[in-house]
């Protein structure tokens, strides 16, 4: 629940009359102020093309909201957000849409069998573009404004592909990319339920349709969801989601091989851990038989409780957090390369200022580099540190929380 002071009166998101207090302040040029800090911290309200007002956090102010707010978000330098706010991901404060500019296309003139851009060539060889998403970037995007990469104990057994297709849709339609609504070219698959098959079926293929080939132009849609298997096809091989068993992604060998060395960890925990939740985002085709075509391919590793983890440290670090349960927020890297120093989770439970958390996945003799530039990004923060060192034999040790850990 968030509370917000319009015109002088402090209303509530839950109150009946929410909408009916939005509509005013919209048509009286008032601006809304959230209640999580004192003073209030300004915010804008935007009409929807449904004319329905909404209320937006101001842009560039996400981390001047109270961390447990839901429009806290981290400063630049602690989220690989930083280099692209405003540059790829910028918001119209009219509509409150958020415009995303892409580098990779959303038509081709003539269809190619391999992959493109975004499919995981490690980024310390090739530099994504700092003035556009990467579809991995892409997928942290929409993993972030979904709120997904947020825990509170009191989420603990309600996280499921239903929770996170719908606010994944959610964040999609707010987005726009190359002057369309994200929503109408990213396909979410729906949560499997047997007494709607036929229905699910029905809406999947009027929604593929408008990927059919209209002479030279082939346009280019969107997936997102989870890993079920790889297997061969009988030229090549398919990918299947699931919740999408009927309808999986085709690709070639030389596919194949590449897609192996890029997401060799992604894999390999695939197939060996069942606890492990791995989301795949492509950008496809279709064929003239209708079926889906692999163009490009990034995936990301999230633990049972869907929160994501880039290596075996930060899901050491995750599971520490959330068995003690701790609040907290995983970064992001967006299109930074795996060398680039993010902290790996925010801990929002610290009081007033949060307490970043970093992972040195070195000894001090195997890179000081490192260790320098992880001690100038310290002390550039405004905020409280702890850094973890698993290979020195540190336990991570974790500051007390603020207030009790149990509940919400």
């Amino acid at each position: 629940m968030n509370q917000y002071i319009i015109d002088g009166q402090l209303v509530s998101s839950t109150d009946p009359l929410f909408s009916q207090a939005l509509l005013q302040a919209y048509n009286k040029k008032v601006r809304p102020l959230c209640s999580c800090k004192t003073p209030g911290v300004e915010m804008y309200l935007a009409r929807t093309s449904t004319e329905q007002v909404i209320i937006k956090r101001m842009p560039n102010t996400g981390h001047s909201h109270n961390p447990d707010c839901d429009s806290y978000e981290p400063p630049a330098e602690l989220s690989g957000r930083g280099e692209l706010q405003s540059k790829a991901i910028s918001e119209d404060q009219t509509t409150g849409k958020t415009a995303l500019k892409l580098d990779f296309s959303l038509s081709k003139s003539s269809i190619t069998r391999t992959m493109g851009k975004g499919t995981g060539e490690p980024a310390a060889v090739v530099k994504a573009d700092p003035k556009k998403l990467s579809l991995k970037s892409l997928l942290h995007y929409l993993y972030d404004e979904a709120g997904l990469n947020r825990w509170t104990p009191a989420m603990a057994g309600k996280r499921n592909w239903f929770v996170v297709q719908k606010h994944l849709h959610l964040a999609a339609s707010k987005s726009t990319a190359k002057k369309q609504s994200l929503a109408d070219r990213l396909l979410i698959p729906e949560p499997f339920r047997p007494d709607d098959k036929a229905g699910i079926t029905a809406r999947r293929r009027q929604f593929l349709s408008k990927f059919t080939k209209k002479g030279s132009s082939q346009p280019v849609g969107i997936l997102v969801g989870e890993l079920k298997l790889i297997d061969q096809a009988r030229f090549g091989h398919k990918m299947v989601i699931k919740h999408l068993p009927d309808a999986p992604l085709y690709y070639g060998d030389d596919v194949e091989k590449r897609l192996n060395k890029s997401f060799a960890r992604e894999l390999d925990l695939h197939a060996e851990d069942e606890t492990v939740h791995t989301l795949v985002a492509a950008t496809f085709t279709l064929s003239a038989s209708g079926n889906m075509q692999l163009d490009a391919v990034t995936m990301m590793s999230t633990d049972s409780n869907w929160i994501p983890f880039d290596d075996f440290d930060e899901r050491s670090m995750i599971e520490t957090l959330t068995t003690n349960h701790r609040r907290y927020i995983k970064g992001l890297r967006y299109n930074l390369s795996p060398g680039d120093i993010i902290a790996s989770a925010l801990l929002t439970d610290t009081g007033d200022s949060p307490t970043a958390l970093y992972i040195d996945p070195h000894n001090d003799e195997q890179n000081p580099e490192f260790a320098e530039s992880l001690d100038r990004v310290i002390k550039d923060s405004e905020y409280s540190s702890l850094v973890w060192r698993p290979l020195c034999g540190e336990v991570l040790t974790l500051p007390p929380a603020s207030r009790p850990t149990t509940g919400a």
